[in-house]
């Protein structure tokens, strides 16, 4: 195999590799049981800062259940503030990955998400939860990026390196 184009395997499994460890070491989640339900609201970043985006993904699976099958076909989503409706509308599950949505939370303030699992439009379970969005602090959202970048470059050099590895692994197998 030309070196060259294996070297570029690697570094691409490398930034793979790197997007999807970061994407699940930081955020928080709401989980319950209900109704038979293991229901898992995760939300990213871990604290919710008011103008910044916001990712929240939605899981609802029956409890003991030995496969990890979602028994919902859509969502429907209303956040609240004390004042006003925010958002209310439905989301659908894709046909790979979780159903999530991004928001922009603009107000500081406490926020009550309500969400109702449906299959089909039929009520499968339903469960509400109240979150605080705080107001925005220069020096500790400087910090988290800085945070995140050493991460991806720790995890970016584990990736190379272990690639390099497996390539001299490999010349000395053909030999």
């Amino acid at each position: 195999m030309n070196r060259k184009l294996l070297i570029a395997l690697c570094v691409l499994q490398a930034c793979t590799y790197t997007s999807d460890t970061l994407a699940h070491t930081s955020g928080n989640s709401y989980e319950v049981s209900k109704e038979g339900y293991f229901i898992d609201i995760g939300y990213t970043p871990e604290v919710l800062v008011a103008g910044t985006l916001v990712r929240f993904d939605f899981s609802a699976e029956r409890e003991n259940s030995v496969s990890d099958d979602e028994y919902f076909t859509d969502l429907w989503v209303r956040i609240v503030s004390s004042e006003d409706i925010i958002f209310a509308g439905n989301i659908y599950k894709p046909e790979y990955g979780q159903a999530g949505m991004s928001m922009l939370l603009s107000e500081v303030g406490t926020y009550e998400m309500f969400v109702r699992f449906q299959d089909a439009g039929e009520e499968v379970v339903q469960t509400s939860f109240i979150f605080e969005v705080i107001a925005a602090d220069d020096s500790s959202e400087e910090d988290s990026r800085n945070i995140t970048v050493l991460m991806w470059l720790i995890a970016m050099a584990l990736g190379v390196v272990v690639c390099i590895h497996a390539y001299q692994y490999i010349c000395v197998w053909r030999k």
